[in-house]
């Protein structure tokens, strides 16, 4: 079933999908706005420090023209990708490229999906190498439970676009009828998917949001995590905290820490009601976590 469904989004997809690749330019390399340039704008140092063994989330570290300008019409990028125990890049999607992976730590799983519906999956040892043809449906998957991985992937455009299917599709605004009548399931289902996935993109937005607008103490943002990450439900205890800072005149400065108190208060305040409000709902309703 989850095959057959993978493949169908793989469809749409590549039906939907317009040709597109990097232009070609008439100059030997663009640099911003014409100006002077050495040796320096050509050489990216981001992924020296790519290596960690131990990543507690899966991350991807991009050479790409946004962080890497040089790139500008060169037709190439890099990105290392850290995926911890048991995790997974989702289905996803580069319009504008083919990726070429190289796995240099542990074992992946991976696959593609292409327009018949037919999947080619592997699984890679290190040194081995797998590429992701332009603009299918594709996934990494760490089943190891004891060990991280990492893998280096190239792609033949200097943007290769990214699109992610269960965030595209479930937290885009698409009618929660549609997608059941789509996926076969309920509205209930459908919901409880985006509010998983909406709850993590929210609590990154909100964070962004304060570090550009004030100061938030270091032990609280890492309560507002532990607390975040633990129960993954609705963020109205991070909104209270938020307000709180927005309002307040004493988290305009770093040096500023007074006035932490009452907020932490508040956040353990909410955790509590979270973990108890969890426990009275998934006893009452254990359809709703299963």
């Amino acid at each position: 079933m989850a095959l057959n469904l993978l493949g169908l989004l793989a469809v749409v997809l590549a039906i939907s999908r317009t040709t597109v690749a990097d232009p070609d330019i008439l100059t030997d390399f663009i640099t911003p706005n014409g100006t002077s340039i050495g040796a320096d704008f050509f050489t990216y140092s981001g992924l020296g420090a790519f290596y960690d063994p131990n990543p507690k989330n899966f991350t991807v570290i991009k050479a790409s023209m946004t962080e890497f300008p040089a790139l500008n019409g060169q037709s190439v990028s890099y990105a290392v990708l850290q995926f911890p125990p048991a995790s997974v890049n989702p289905p996803h999607t580069h319009p504008r490229s083919a990726e070429l992976l190289l796995v240099m730590l542990g074992t992946l799983e991976v696959g593609f999906v292409d327009t018949k519906n037919a999947i080619f999956n592997q699984t890679l040892q290190v040194g081995d190498m797998f590429v992701f043809p332009k603009g299918l449906v594709h996934f990494q998957y760490n089943r190891n439970h004891n060990q991280s991985a990492i893998a280096i992937s190239a792609f033949g455009s200097a943007n290769a676009g990214l699109f992610s299917v269960p965030k595209s599709v479930f937290t885009s605004g698409i009618d929660d009828n549609v997608l059941a009548m789509s996926f076969k399931t309920d509205v209930a289902t459908v919901q409880k998917i985006e509010i998983g996935l909406k709850t993590i993109v929210n609590c990154f937005l909100l964070l962004s949001s304060f570090f550009s607008i004030c100061y938030v103490p270091p032990i609280l943002l890492l309560h507002l995590m532990e607390c975040k990450s633990e129960f993954l439900i609705e963020l109205n205890f991070v909104y209270i905290v938020s307000w709180y800072f927005l309002t307040s005149n004493a988290t305009t400065s770093a040096n500023n820490t007074s006035n932490v108190a009452f907020p932490l208060f508040l956040m353990r305040m909410a955790c509590a009601w979270s973990k108890s409000s969890q426990h009275w709902f998934s006893y009452h309703y254990p359809s709703y976590y299963a």
